[in-house]
This record gives C-alpha cells, structure tokens and sequence, in this order.
C-alpha cells in the first residue's frame, strides 16, 4: 500500500472536530508545506488571499522571537475572530494552524496539538527547517 501524503495525514485532523474547516503547515517563510480542507466546505475568504494569511502569521511569529529569551517559545496561539477560530501551533520551524468554526471548543487545543503532533508529517524541503536555537 502507498505511504500517505502529507495532505492525506492531514485530512485526519477533520475527525478531531466537526467545526474543523482547513489546515495546514506552514514553513518559516510563510510557504505552505502541505494543506487540507474538509471536504464540501467553502473557504471563508478568496483563494488568492489565503497565502497572505500564512505571510501574515509567519511576520507575527517572527516579531514574537526576540521575547523568546524571557518568556520562553510560543507553543500555541489562539485567535478568536468573529467567524473563524485560528489555533497556531509552533514547533520544529514551521507552524501548523488549524481554521475552526466559531464553536470550535478552546479547552480541546491541546489534544488538537497532540493529534498533529503524532501525524508524522514530513517537510519535504530542508530550507523549510530552522534549527533550534536553545532560546
């Protein structure tokens, strides 16, 4: 049997939640490394705005860097906006968020964050990777 695509494992995430909708990892730089949508659901915003939405979240964890020193890495960010929940998980150089109806329950995030964790998806592109600095 052919070992599963990355957007193949990803698509398991849609069974976590029903109010799951999209998700994706996202390199360093802003470039999606692999995506998946629920199937018969339509994007919230036009197909040409979704790679500025992960530009964007790659500019906001990259400002949060230098306070890494004092506070630690960011692990998870949430953001809650009227229509759409945005759960953002950091980890090994690339960010993996999850878009999330509005009634997405908040106090599920860590087994969100376990569930990607164990999908073993692989970044194909090493330029992706960002070692890890200790900080």
């Amino acid at each position: 049997m052919p070992e599963a695509t990355s957007e193949q494992r990803l698509s398991k995430v849609f069974a976590f939640h029903r109010s799951l909708r999209f998700v994706s990892i996202v390199g360093k730089d802003g470039e999606p490394i692999a995506t998946a949508g629920r199937p018969g659901l339509a994007s919230l915003e036009p197909e040409e705005m979704t790679a500025s939405i992960f530009s964007r979240a790659a500019i906001a964890w990259g400002m949060t860097e230098r306070m890494n020193e004092f506070h630690g890495k960011i692990r998870t960010a949430i953001v809650i906006r009227e229509r759409i929940v945005i759960v953002c998980f950091f980890t090994l150089g690339r960010m993996f968020l999850a878009f999330a109806d509005p009634e997405f329950p908040i106090g599920e995030t860590e087994g969100l964050g376990r569930l990607l964790d164990g999908l073993s998806i692989d970044i194909t592109s090493p330029s992706q990777l960002v070692p890890d600095d200790g900080l």
